[in-house]
């Protein structure tokens, strides 16, 4: 019995360390991250998730996160003067994050939309950024365009148009379904950073000139070989070298 006893010791403290070790990964895939967007044109109101205020007094165009989550379902509420401007659940995964945004549907004169936008945070190429541009504006199907190309069409109010390129500023406006003209939004300029996630939403009613914008960023990997800043062609006057030595 006495020579077991070094042996339990040590089985007991090599579980213990592995449990330990598993802590972060398990900790990693319950736990996750919700971002309330307000885009609710003259909505004064508290951010509530799960029964708990998060901020009060948020009005159009705030960001009110990160709000740390476990893996699951959530509700999601906008509380103005002591009743729900809005409310509504989201399911997010373990590890995952979400952009949850409060905004006006299509139609005029219709309820308010609670629209759940999962944050794609892949790792993106070298001098790469994610670019998101999501219609949830109170205007019908709309042409999302950038740099006057129509990258995506027909797009319907909650939809979104994700794609990833390179760093610089880019030209995005939204216009009806099959013209050029005239903008329900933009054209805007939107300077893009690499590196991350920069996503775009068109808020708002054109209406009551309500329309604006609201830009989340959040940052990504960068991987792969960084674009040169130069191309090695050779070693530079060997050949003119020999040529003169040729003609001497």
């Amino acid at each position: 019995m006495l020579r077991r006893r070094p042996t339990s010791l040590l089985l007991l403290a090599v579980l213990a360390a592995g449990g330990v070790a598993s802590a972060p990964a398990q900790a990693r895939a319950t736990s996750a991250q919700v971002f309330v967007l307000h885009g609710l044109p003259g909505v004064v109101a508290d951010v509530v998730v799960d029964g708990r205020t998060r901020k009060t007094h948020v009005s159009q165009g705030s960001v009110v996160g990160p709000i740390a989550v476990t893996a699951g379902r959530h509700t999601v509420s906008l509380v103005a003067k002591g009743r729900p401007a809005i409310a509504g659940t989201v399911d997010v995964d373990g590890g995952g994050s979400v952009d949850v945004v409060a905004h006006l549907p299509a139609a005029l004169g219709g309820s308010p939309l609670l629209t759940a936008f999962p944050n794609d945070l892949s790792p993106v190429g070298r001098g790469k950024v994610r670019l998101a541009v999501a219609h949830t504006a109170q205007v019908p199907p709309a042409d999302i365009r950038i740099d006057g190309a129509a990258l995506l069409t027909n797009v319907a109010n909650s939809e979104v148009l994700s794609v990833d390129v390179p760093q610089r500023v880019y030209s995005v406006d939204i216009v009806a379904t099959g013209t050029t003209s005239p903008s329900f939004f933009g054209p805007v300029e939107l300077s893009v950073s690499a590196g991350t996630l920069t996503r775009v939403f068109a808020l708002g009613s054109p209406a009551d000139g309500t329309m604006d914008v609201l830009v989340h960023r959040l940052p990504l990997t960068q991987q792969g070989a960084a674009v040169p800043s130069s191309v090695q062609t050779g070693d530079g006057g060997q050949v003119a070298a020999l040529l003169a030595a040729a003609r001497g």
